[in-house]
């Protein structure tokens, strides 16, 4: 066994079968794209794994800070249980699970066995928030309760479907939208819309797309946070201007404006 603690390790090959590797620390990272490399790996106490390529006996990302990027490699299990990050949190973007069968994996929220990592036909690529097609972020405020969410599937394919997610605190789990407010299907494939309507003020949510298609293949977007802002104004005055301004946290527009108070003519 070898224990990779606060530093980087680039493994180029294995001989002899499998080698065991603990990567062990917020330092610790280990990166393996050869494909001629045979292990089995534990990552824990915030350890980083990046795996393009090789066979893996085992993978195991504790719960615990670690995490994984995987985009390649033959996999005979990744470690899924309690304690552990969940199979489809260690993929890259863009990257998914195929059974020995040549089947898209429906379910990585458990224990995977004999799986390999491929790119993957689609991708939520990003939400954005009413018209603003150039936007990158993930949250965005509804500051009238109203607001348009958008996703972006790159790259295109046909005969893809949408549902919309919303988080329930109280459950701890996603729920379809058959729970919450208008969903649209929008045309043509590749984007799909979820109008929200009436949100309370000083409210946040989180809503995310689960999307499929006719290939088996299916994956959920990045979560998107939604908040409707509630205004805290102050008021200042400056000779005869009174500014007003919300000092909220977050405020997406905090300037009220400011009005001047002529006197009354003579």
């Amino acid at each position: 066994m070898l224990i990779a603690k606060g530093i980087s390790l680039t493994v180029t090959g294995s001989s002899g079968g499998d080698f065991y590797v603990m990567v062990d620390g917020r330092d610790a990272e280990l990166t393996v794209n050869d494909g001629n490399t045979k292990l089995a790996v534990t990552a824990q106490n915030g350890g980083k794994l990046s795996l393009s390529n090789g066979t893996f006996s085992r993978v195991a990302v504790k719960d615990d800070g670690s995490s994984a990027s995987l985009s390649g490699g033959s996999y005979d299990e990744i470690e899924g249980g309690t304690g552990y990050v969940k199979a489809y949190a260690l993929l890259a973007k863009g990257y998914a699970y195929k059974e020995g069968d040549n089947k898209w994996v429906s379910n990585a929220n458990i224990t995977l066995s004999k799986v390999t990592v491929e790119k993957a036909p689609f991708a939520v690529e990003k939400i954005y928030p009413n018209s603003d097609t150039d936007y990158t972020g993930n949250s965005a405020f509804a500051t009238d309760g109203n607001i348009t969410l958008t996703a972006v599937i790159k790259p295109g394919t046909e005969n893809v479907s949408y549902q919309w997610q919303l988080f329930r605190e109280s459950d701890k789990d996603w729920l379809s939208s058959q729970y919450f407010h208008t969903v649209n299907n929008a045309t043509p494939p590749g984007t799909g819309q979820l109008s929200i309507s009436n949100l309370p003020e000083n409210s946040s949510y989180q809503y995310r797309v689960h999307v499929w298609s006719d290939n088996g293949y299916q994956c959920d977007s990045e979560p998107f946070t939604v908040t409707r802002h509630q205004h805290s104004w102050t008021y200042t005055a400056s000779g005869a201007t009174i500014t007003a301004r919300c000092e909220a946290s977050g405020c997406p527009n905090a300037n009220g404006g400011s009005v001047t108070i002529a006197a009354p003519p003579d």
